[in-house]
């Protein structure tokens, strides 16, 4: 008897001191609804911009934000057509327009241009404008000649895109 006494006066104590603790963390499982959804999505940026890509931004993200990610604008672009503090929730694609100038957007600068404005070249498609990129990692143009240096650039297609590039 005396031992059911014992365990019921220990059982008591231990119940009025964790009632009494403050310190007392009950871990409740949050609802499906409660859970945080993923706070990240994805963003395709392309046009006049520097560095085009994908891009992982918090939902709720600018477009100026996204923008100096990808490096900036080019000199190109058309800013008054842009909304800077557009938000974006979900997974996007954004292409930067190119101003309306023919001569702006006409001659394409070897030295700068992205992989878009390169593949927008007569002839060039997606290999030849990385082998361009690739070769001005560490060399520089001094004439739109010297893009015959870059492998797979023939004089034939110089001739094509010569009227459209510059350095």
């Amino acid at each position: 008897m005396f031992k059911k006494i014992l365990i019921i006066i220990l059982l008591l104590y231990m119940f009025t001191s964790c009632s009494a603790s403050s310190n007392l963390i009950i871990d409740i499982p949050k609802q499906p609804e409660e859970i945080e959804e993923n706070l990240n999505i994805i963003i395709d940026i392309k046009g006049a911009i520097k560095i085009p890509g994908l891009y992982s931004v918090n939902k709720g993200s600018m477009l100026y934000e996204i923008i100096n990610l990808a490096g900036g604008l080019l000199s190109v672009a058309d800013i008054n057509s842009l909304n800077l503090i557009q938000t974006f929730n979900t997974n996007s694609s954004i292409n930067i327009p190119f101003k309306n100038d023919t001569q702006t957007t006409k001659l394409i600068n070897i030295n700068t241009a992205s992989l878009f404005e390169l593949t927008s070249l007569s002839g060039i498609g997606e290999a030849k404008a990385m082998a361009i990129i690739e070769y001005r990692k560490t060399n520089y143009f001094n004439s739109i000649e010297d893009i015959m240096k870059v492998s797979g650039i023939s004089e034939s297609l110089f001739n094509k895109i010569k009227d459209d590039i510059t350095v």
